[in-house]
C-alpha cells in the first residue's frame, strides 16, 4: 500500500467551554456615534528633540542648559534610560564629553542586570580626566 493511499490522520479536540465577557470585554464602536475618548500615556514618551539631543551628548560636549534638559528629563521619566539607545560599547564616547550625564544614567542603570557591562566598559576605558571622574563617583 503506498502513502499516498493512506486515509488522513484523525485529530479530535473538546470544544471549549463559552466565557462570559459581558464585564471584561469593551467593543470599540467607531462610528459616529462613538462617545469613548481615545488617551496616550506620555509621561514616559521621550520627545525627538530630546533624542536628538541625546544623540549629540554621544559626540560632542553639551551646553549647560542642554544638560538640565537632560538631566531634568532623566528625574522625569524613569524609563528615558532605555529609551535613549544607550549601549556599553557607546558610554566611552558619553563620557568623554558629558561626564555628569554619564553619571547620573550610570545611576539609574543600577539596578538593571546590564550595569556590570557597562561598569565593565567603564573600567577598561582609556584614563582620562573625565573616565576618572565617572569611576571615581561609583567607587
Amino acid at each position: 500500500m503506498s502513502v499516498n493511499n493512506l486515509p488522513p490522520p484523525e485529530f479530535f479536540s473538546i470544544t471549549p467551554p463559552l466565557m462570559d465577557f459581558e464585564h471584561e470585554l469593551i467593543w470599540f464602536d467607531l462610528t459616529e456615534s462613538f462617545s469613548q475618548k481615545i488617551e496616550y500615556d506620555k509621561s514616559n514618551h521621550v520627545s525627538t528633540n530630546t533624542r536628538e539631543l541625546m544623540e549629540l551628548a554621544f559626540n560632542q560636549p553639551l551646553n549647560l542648559q542642554d544638560q538640565k534638559l537632560l538631566l531634568n528629563e532623566l528625574q522625569k521619566n524613569p524609563f528615558f534610560v532605555y529609551q535613549i539607545k544607550l549601549s556599553p560599547l557607546k558610554l566611552p564616547r558619553l563620557v568623554e564629553n558629558n561626564p555628569l550625564i554619564s553619571i547620573e544614567i550610570l545611576l539609574k542603570l543600577m539596578d538593571s542586570p546590564e550595569i556590570t557591562e557597562y561598569f565593565h566598559v567603564l573600567v577598561n576605558m582609556d584614563i582620562t580626566l573625565h573616565s576618572m571622574e565617572v569611576t571615581d563617583h561609583f567607587r
